[in-house]
């Protein structure tokens, strides 16, 4: 059995309870970063009729300047968090339903590199997105993305900066940036990117989390709002929704882009745990969290709105209309990665629950990985067609 992916890899820190930090009232000198202007560049490149993509690297790597250093300054001012990471933090953070399945959400925390603190500050976000989205570009370049996908990264990863860059000065001066009692400071540290598909599939997975997180915020600010709100307003928040949805999706194409070879025999059996358990995506705190957000937002609109979305706004209801349909292709797309990489081989669940037939279908116990996931698109659809 292959070792799990090593801790030598980059680690991140997210929230215990998913929620993104409020950004505060913007700079006290009403003035902006230039991260997201750089970034806006890239977009103007990828916009072209017919996109260059060695225009595309170059202004990718002009984007890369202004965040790396904000991220030598980040790492001079850096503190430990002593501590105040705990499991017993994290657990608190569960719901009833969610406390019975701690030790899966742990192990893929713990796989991925991820530590959780019940403290997550402002500044706690912007140093490790900003250490995310550096990575994420720098390993891009040496990818071959689709213009779509790259498209859908650049996107989410403005969307996500601009909100850092909403960060007050008192904000950023209350406290140094957060590190998990197992990430040292020098573990976010840049040292030059390590081409190779363990880098690359962490990386992947990091700004996975990070645009599952914000996903979710702007769900969840849909269903806190105001029965008041302005139906532009709603509509603007479940579009920055799409927008970070439509990330996660182009993240996990960026996590996979690698040979169907390297990911069978690097990827795949360090997903394997210790334990011999299967490994399964539905093990991803953040990605539960964010299923639970769409529903509330869908209570809250109907409440609002009435029951047949034809009769919302029409705003609200092509914005949600063309969210619904990006969480039916998110697994329509998720359905041709795995294809591309494992084929008709079964699931790492089913092949823990019958090693004996390892590889091979189960006649009457499960599908394939690729048939469980279209199955999951087809139910998806099927709940979601109201919207659609």
């Amino acid at each position: 059995m292959s070792e799990p992916i090593t801790l030598s890899l980059p680690r991140i820190l997210l929230s215990a309870d998913s929620n993104i930090p409020p950004s505060g009232g913007g700079r006290e000198d009403g003035t902006h970063s230039k991260i997201p202007e750089a970034i806006q560049r890239v977009l103007n490149c990828l916009n072209e009729e017919i996109p260059d993509y060695r225009e595309i690297n170059l202004a990718i790597e002009e984007a890369i300047k202004p965040l790396k250093k904000r991220c030598r300054n980040f790492a001079d001012s850096a503190t430990s968090a002593q501590q105040r990471t705990r499991l017993a933090d994290v657990v608190h953070k569960l719901d009833s339903e969610e406390i019975g399945r701690a030790d899966e959400f742990l192990v893929y925390d713990e796989y991925f590199g991820v530590t959780r603190s019940a403290i997550f500050t402002p500044v706690d976000l912007e140093t490790h997105l900003t250490f995310t989205a550096t990575r994420a570009l720098e390993d891009i370049q040496h990818s071959v993305l689709g213009v779509d996908e790259l498209s859908s990264v650049i996107n989410s990863m403005k969307l996500m900066l601009e909100y850092c860059d909403g960060i007050s000065a008192s904000q950023r001066n209350a406290e140094g940036a957060l590190l998990g009692p197992n990430a040292p400071l020098n573990s976010i540290a840049l040292p030059p990117p390590v081409r190779s598909s363990e880098y690359r599939w962490r990386i992947g997975h990091h700004f996975f989390a990070f645009a599952t997180q914000f996903c979710r915020h702007f769900l969840v600010a849909v269903a806190r709002n105001d029965t008041s709100a302005p139906p532009d307003e709603i509509a603007g928040l479940i579009r920055k929704a799409h927008i970070c949805l439509r990330g996660t999706t182009a993240a996990m194409w960026h996590a996979a882009n690698m040979s169907r070879h390297s990911y069978q025999k690097t990827i795949r059996p360090s997903m394997v745990n210790k334990g011999g358990d299967g490994f399964s995506g539905t093990q991803h705190l953040d990605y539960e969290r964010l299923k639970q957000a769409r529903e509330a937002a869908i209570q809250w609109l109907e409440a609002n709105f009435g029951s047949v979305p034809s009769r919302w706004p029409s705003a609200v209801r092509t914005e949600f209309r063309d969210y619904c349909e990006a969480e039916v292709e998110d697994l329509e797309h998720h359905t041709l990665i795995a294809a591309s990489k494992v084929g008709r081989t079964t699931s790492l669940l089913q092949d823990a629950t019958h090693p004996a037939k390892k590889g091979d279908q189960v006649p009457g116990v499960g599908l394939t990985a690729v048939d469980h996931l279209r199955s999951m698109a087809k139910q998806r659809r099927a709940k979601l067609s109201k919207f659609l």
